[in-house]
């Protein structure tokens, strides 16, 4: 590190050292502040900036409410058909318990014929 030997200082035989850094800080005498001209285009530059962000915002804000909506419809169309469906299983399952206590001995003959069924599919894929 590059340093300055201070010839200023109260005790000159034995010199400080002062660090140089390769970008001046404020405290070493920084770029001399903008001139007061540049203000007015700055501002100009901050309010187009403003401007942009907010519809930039809007414009997400209008997108998301969109989609919002959108999924809110298909989530409520899913869950009616979810509905119907357990509401066509209870009544199926209502109407199979009736017709097993009406007829328990065709009942059980007709489980009987679909045990076979699948009992003649399942040995016939085995055999080949």
């Amino acid at each position: 590190m590059d340093t300055d030997i201070d010839t200023t200082s109260p005790n000159p035989t034995k010199p400080t050292a002062t660090p140089v850094t390769p970008f001046p800080s404020a405290k070493q005498g920084g770029p001399a502040p903008a001139p007061a001209a540049a203000a007015p285009a700055d501002d100009a530059a901050k309010d187009a900036a403003d401007t942009l962000l907010s519809r930039v915002t809007q414009s997400a804000h209008d997108v998301i409410d969109g989609l919002s909506a959108k999924v809110s419809g298909v989530t409520s169309g899913a869950q009616d058909k979810v509905d119907q469906a357990l509401q066509a299983r209870d009544e199926w399952t209502t109407a199979a318990r009736d017709a097993v206590r009406e007829h328990p001995l065709l009942a059980l003959g007709g489980a009987l014929l679909v045990g076979a069924a699948l009992n003649a599919l399942l040995s016939s894929r085995r055999d080949r």
